[in-house]
């Protein structure tokens, strides 16, 4: 209730009249009714794979169970992934998809959040899910055949293969005998061949692999330098051919050709000749398994001249005023024999070719005879 106070103005006075007014307010209540609870969606998360291995991409889905406006944040271990899906409407249902592929292998969780644009309806709702990457498959690991010389090593080397594992090589006898692997460089204790095999180690991305077969050969060597010397002897004997060097168990030989001597012969080790002077030799180390042949370098041997035999004369005696026959027995070989004689007794002995005398005096002469040579 409010009182107020009015003027009345009646001929020319002025009265003060008090009057109450009531006035009444009436208050009215809106009833609010009973208010709906916001909604939290539910999340269905999948994965493309089940099992996926390094380096798989895998697609990441998240769906909610209504129909709303909002947004699908798409994370992997917390991180965001840059997989944000917008619904500006209503759409049924929303669902985000995110292609990941994973930096390595190993265990991820996978989360979804949903922002709503409308929140008096609907609630922000999130989820996650566990999945692991495994190891994965390395490419081709390969080699290529390779070969060398026995009593080298061969250098071993791989092309392909995927990560960080390390690379080791393993061999079994082919042909060859002893074959070994040290590191990366084969070898074998005789020539022929080796089978070799590689494997890249695993590491925390890849399962270990291990390459085609391949077959090195060691082939056969070159010997060590084989050496003779010059050697000499007498004509009418041998000499004995020597070599040294060379390498393995190959059989050695030797070879003869003519000098300035004829007849050069080898039957064996032994050298010969039908005559004094030079043979031209070399020897041979033949091959083996482990070993080309060697020839040595070319020496002269030479025969010399042999001492003839014994050349002997008988004495002889004839009548002053004749001449004897001179004749000698022995020596060797096709030199013309030659007489010499000095005085003995006699005076003035002289030889004519075979034929002695003397010219003063009867008496005795000394005689030699001489062979050539």
């Amino acid at each position: 209730m409010t009182s107020r106070r009015y003027e009345m103005r009646t001929r020319g006075r002025l009265k003060l009249v008090a009057a109450t007014v009531l006035v009444f307010i009436s208050t009215f209540v809106v009833g609010a009714g009973v208010a709906s609870a916001a909604t939290t969606p539910n999340f269905t998360l999948g994965t493309s794979l089940t099992s996926p291995t390094y380096p798989d991409s895998v697609t990441l889905t998240a769906t909610i169970d209504v129909v709303a406006a909002g947004t699908i944040d798409i994370t992997v271990n917390g991180n965001e992934v840059g997989c944000v899906s917008q619904f500006p409407t209503p759409t049924s249902p929303p669902s985000a998809t995110c292609l990941y592929n994973p930096p390595s292998a190993g265990p991820y969780t996978f989360g979804a959040m949903f922002t709503p644009t409308d929140t008096v309806d609907y609630t922000t709702a999130s989820a996650s899910q566990s999945f692991d990457v495994g190891q994965g498959t390395q490419a081709s690991l390969l080699m290529t055949d390779a070969s060398g010389t026995f009593g080298s090593s061969i250098t071993l080397t791989t092309s392909g293969g995927s990560g960080t594992g390390g690379v080791t090589y393993a061999a079994g006898a082919g042909s060859a005998s002893g074959c070994t692997v040290n590191g990366s460089s084969l070898s074998a204790t005789s020539a022929g061949t080796c089978l070799v095999t590689a494997t890249k180690g695993s590491d925390s991305n890849y399962n270990s692999i291990t390459s085609n077969q391949v077959t090195d050969t060691f082939g056969a060597a070159d010997q060590a330098p084989l050496s003779m010397t010059t050697a000499s002897g007498t004509f009418g004997s041998t000499i004995a051919l020597a070599a040294t060097g060379g390498s393995g168990t190959g059989a050695l030989s030797f070879a003869a050709g003519y000098g300035s001597a004829t007849g050069c012969l080898v039957t064996g080790a032994s050298l010969s000749s039908s005559s004094a002077g030079t043979c031209l030799v070399t020897a041979t180390r033949a091959s083996d398994s482990n070993y080309n042949s060697i020839s040595s370098n070319q020496v002269t041997d030479t025969f010399g001249v042999a001492t003839q035999a014994a050349l002997l004369m008988t004495t002889d005696s004839g009548t002053f005023g004749s001449s004897i026959t001179l004749t000698s027995t022995g020596g060797t070989g096709t030199g013309a024999v030659t007489y010499a004689a000095v005085d003995g007794t006699a005076s003035v002995c002289t030889v004519s070719g075979s034929l002695l005398s003397v010219t003063t005096t009867a008496g005795t002469c000394l005689v030699t005879a001489t062979k050539a040579s």
